[in-house]
Parts: structure tokens; sequence; C-alpha cells
């Protein structure tokens, strides 16, 4: 599958592939490469996955001009596992107000 997307530049399933196979150090390549040509709300939602810097999630909600839910439920996430409750639901409204469960 990994060659077919090359082959079609369906970057974004590249750099899943390559997550999903635990090649993080390539994804992370992949991705650097295609910022390098526009910044996305995926690939910037996916260096923040692979990095941990979490500005990142910030800056593809606003990109996305606050559609793209998946970096609200992660920062969300983030906020929960460390016990920040209020971030957390703050985090989790923004991405229901976009992609409702």
């Amino acid at each position: 599958a990994l060659n077919y997307f090359r082959e079609l530049e369906l970057w974004d399933e590249v750099v899943t592939c390559y997550q999903l196979m635990s090649k993080p150090h390539r994804a992370e390549l992949v991705v650097r490469d295609r910022l390098k040509f526009g910044e996305t709300p995926y690939m910037l939602t996916s260096l923040a996955d692979l990095t941990q810097k979490e500005d990142l999630y910030e800056r593809a909600w606003q990109i996305s001009n606050g559609r793209f839910p998946r970096c609200m439920r992660t920062l969300a996430k983030i906020c929960h596992d460390r016990g920040e409750f209020e971030n957390c639901c703050k985090y989790l409204d923004r991405a229901l107000s976009v992609q409702p469960l």
C-alpha cells in the first residue's frame, strides 16, 4: 500500500503508513518535506504527534479555520492525561462543535 500511496502522491496516507509500521522517523521526514510546499492541518497535526510539540496542534486548528477537529481532540487527550480538566473540556468542546459524536 505504501508504494501505491507514494506513486499516487497521497502524502497523508504515506505518513499514516509509516506511523502504522512504527517508523516515526520516516514519517517525520515525509511530513517535514511536505511542509516545505505549504502547511496543511493534517501535516501539522502529524508533525505534532511525532514531535510532541503542542503548539503545532494550535497552528493546525488556526490554519484550518477551526474545521479540523483531530488537533483539538488530541490536545483534549493530552490535557486529560495531565489532569488539566478545564483545558480538556475547552478543547473537546471545540472539536465537538465541528464534528459532533
